[in-house]
């Protein structure tokens, strides 16, 4: 057998062993939902679980370069984070932590702009507001 199959292989069991642990997870999500008293609760928490996988599917696979980062809104009309206000939006990206940023906001577009959201807890990056 060529190196080059039996790295396909190994990589091709690798994606199918991920698939599996997500439809697993997925169908344990499921279960713990349907086990809800009433039937709007068991709407709702298979509607947040569709939502929130559609938000990490896009975060974490399509906007995850951090060399090349692409900020996108993390909330709109029918997707929002925990806790967040209805009149403002949040965007989300990931950056490299050995990076330095600058970001410009647009000042004829935004009322109030908040460095706050540019600290990025989760990165030690360093971020310049402009």
């Amino acid at each position: 057998m060529s190196t080059a199959r039996s790295i396909d292989d190994r990589t091709t069991e690798h994606l199918m062993s991920s698939w599996d642990e997500l439809l697993s997870s997925l169908a344990g999500f499921g279960r713990w939902v349907a086990r809800s008293d009433h039937s709007v609760d068991r709407a709702e928490g298979i509607r947040h679980g569709l939502r929130y996988l559609g938000h990490l599917s896009e975060y974490l696979i399509e906007y995850n370069d951090p060399y090349r980062p692409e900020v996108t809104l993390a909330n709109t009309p029918v997707r929002t984070l925990y806790g967040n206000s209805a009149d403002c939006r949040y965007y989300m990206t990931r950056i490299a932590p050995e990076r330095e940023y600058r970001v410009w906001p647009d000042l004829h577009r935004s009322g109030l702009i908040s460095g706050s959201a540019l600290c990025l807890c989760w990165s030690a990056a360093r971020v310049r507001v402009k």
